[in-house]
């Protein structure tokens, strides 16, 4: 019997774009369009200038804090709450990489449904707010091992290791700003640490 990893990688490596539906990608720009604009909006906030926001350099580096910090939950648009690492690992891997638009979606697609059959999994738990921050660092980590061609089975272990230690039920809004970003940054290094080393990690 497969597992629900070997189930999910078998998945992404079938998946192509003419077997995803034009609402799934629809639904993926629009995700990646609104996490884009909730980043510039805070961007231009009095607490960016506390983060140390002065040039697009730094607004790449915080993009994981600026894109939870005023969008509100409208990334809910497609399947929950997954913009924040997809968009992120899809801008930070641009300039590095020769991929094609085809490329950003297929992974984008890969990362959202996967992220959300284990947010499906994770909905009944008591804990449910701090549970699901884990969906941050999976979908980021799926998205760059896609796109980088890392081994996605490891990748998605390795972040689903991840956990933030529970404060409240639910999100309050400096919570939900701290695990979320949180969440993200965890997924990078999950990433990092199978494609570069732990030596990379350390530096």
């Amino acid at each position: 019997m497969e597992s629900f990893l070997d189930e999910a990688v078998q998945w992404t490596e079938n998946l192509s774009i003419s077997k995803i539906p034009h609402k799934s990608l629809e639904n993926a720009k629009l995700m990646i369009i609104d996490t884009i604009s909730a980043t510039l909006v805070s961007s231009r906030s009095e607490w960016s200038k506390k983060l140390g926001i002065s040039k697009i350099e730094s607004v790449l580096e915080l993009f994981p804090i600026l894109s939870v910090m005023y969008d509100y939950d409208s990334t809910l648009l497609y399947y929950g709450h997954l913009g924040h690492g997809i968009t992120a690992a899809s801008l930070f891997s641009i300039p590095y990489l020769n991929v094609s638009g085809e490329d950003l979606m297929k992974s984008a697609i890969a990362s959202s449904e996967i992220s959300a059959r284990v947010a499906s999994s994770l909905s009944i738990s008591k804990t449910r707010g701090q549970s699901m921050t884990s969906i941050h660092s999976l979908s980021t980590s799926i998205v760059l091992s896609e796109l980088y061609n890392t081994n996605l089975k490891n990748s998605i272990g390795l972040s689903l290791g991840y956990m933030i230690k529970p404060t409240l039920h639910g999100f309050v809004s400096l919570s939900k700003l701290y695990s979320a970003s949180l969440g993200v940054e965890m997924g990078y290094k999950a990433f990092r640490v199978l494609h570069f080393g732990i030596f990379m990690i350390q530096r």
